[in-house]
């Protein structure tokens, strides 16, 4: 994704307050804490495989990273956008669950159902844009899901995926 269809996505004037915007922000705060934590899993994993022939595995790695910090950008800025509660939904970056021995398959699949539902819950608020952006970055991370499969027969060196664990 590129800047300018980041800059397409989100409306550029602040919107005015409303009272479910600190629900909102709640909800699009999770969401970004949940990107923040795929992208340090991607990273750790990457360090593990330094040195490793899955060199195809890497590249994927790499390019599913890029989409994270689009992403990541993209929620901190509606954050910004949505006013003056915005400090009260970053400081829930800090509280999260530890993915402590989960493969990259099972918390990209966790980030998928976790962006749909607060997407839904967005739209019960009446909040289109965040709404749309949450079904956005699920629609992709189903893709890297996609693209991540392990195929039906012996699997090549570098995508074995789901036996990947961190501790």
């Amino acid at each position: 994704m590129t800047r300018d269809a980041v800059q397409r996505r989100l409306p550029q004037p602040p919107v005015p307050f409303i009272p479910s915007h600190g629900h909102a922000l709640g909800v699009i705060g999770r969401r970004l804490t949940d990107c923040l934590e795929l992208r340090t899993l991607i990273r750790r994993l990457k360090e593990d495989l330094r040195g490793s022939p899955a060199i195809g595995f890497r590249q994927e790695l790499n390019e599913i990273e890029a989409d994270v910090v689009e992403y990541t950008d993209l929620l901190a800025g509606r954050i910004a956008q949505l006013g003056p509660a915005g400090d009260e939904a970053i400081g829930l970056v800090g509280m999260h669950a530890e993915h402590h021995g989960a493969s990259l398959s099972a918390t990209i699949a966790g980030l998928v159902r976790t962006m749909r539902g607060g997407s839904e819950e967005l739209s019960r608020l009446g909040d289109a844009d965040s709404a749309g952006l949450l079904a956005e970055v699920s629609r992709v991370a189903g893709t890297w899901l996609w693209r991540l499969e392990l195929p039906v027969g012996p699997a090549p060196a570098g995508r074995v995926l789901h036996m990947i664990m961190l501790p």
